[in-house]
């Protein structure tokens, strides 16, 4: 007989399971404590990158918009406090010039001067803290510069309510959300998996 080189194919039948690909599962969860609004989908749904899932009253926001605000009434108060205090230095230096007040009365306005400058500079550095914390929960620098108007008035409602968004096309696998329930930041809200590759799991024995 002549020894020839072929192909060989054998078909095992077996169990097995069809799991999503682990690596294209996300697991969503807050950016800060707050109470959910509304829910807008539900397990099994499909959901395409950007779409809402659901949105809250965002308790961290709210603060940190009124607190951006009293940043900016006390960032004016001081620059204001500066000019007074500049403007009466500008006097002292004419007056000690003339013999109208004491050197010790000049040196006193210049000090009064800098810690005002200083006061400045400090209350623009709280403002900065805030204003990063805005741009974390998703706010523009558009967004930021109007809460600094003094015509944007009163904080309106609506301003700490923020959504949950998909971030990838997928099938909701799991949900932990209901309207009017309070949520922290460790709570997961969903689990979404992409589920355009999966993982075929067979049982082979040897």
């Amino acid at each position: 007989a002549v020894a020839a080189e072929r192909s060989a194919s054998r078909t095992i039948q077996t169990t097995g399971t069809i799991a999503v690909n682990e690596t294209r599962i996300v697991r969503l969860r807050p950016l800060a404590r707050g109470r959910i609004s509304s829910v807008k989908v539900r397990v099994g749904d499909a959901v395409r990158k950007g779409q809402e899932l659901l949105t809250y009253d965002n308790v961290e926001l709210g603060e940190a918009v009124a607190q951006y605000r009293r940043g900016t009434a006390q960032v004016e108060r001081a620059r204001t406090e500066a000019g007074v205090a500049k403007r009466a230095l500008d006097r002292a230096r004419n007056l000690v010039d003339l013999g109208g007040i004491a050197r010790t009365e000049l040196d006193k306005r210049e000090a009064d001067a800098k810690n005002a400058e200083a006061a400045i500079e400090a209350e623009i550095a709280e403002q900065s803290l805030w204003s990063e914390k805005l741009y974390r929960f998703g706010l523009t620098k558009s967004d930021i510069d109007a809460l600094s108007s003094p015509r944007s008035g009163a904080i309106p409602r609506e301003a700490s309510i923020v959504a949950v968004k998909s971030p990838l096309d997928g099938i909701v696998l799991k949900m932990s959300a209901a309207e009017g329930e309070a949520i922290q930041l460790e709570t997961q809200l969903f689990e979404i998996a992409d589920t355009t590759t999966v993982w075929v799991q067979a049982d082979l024995y040897e």
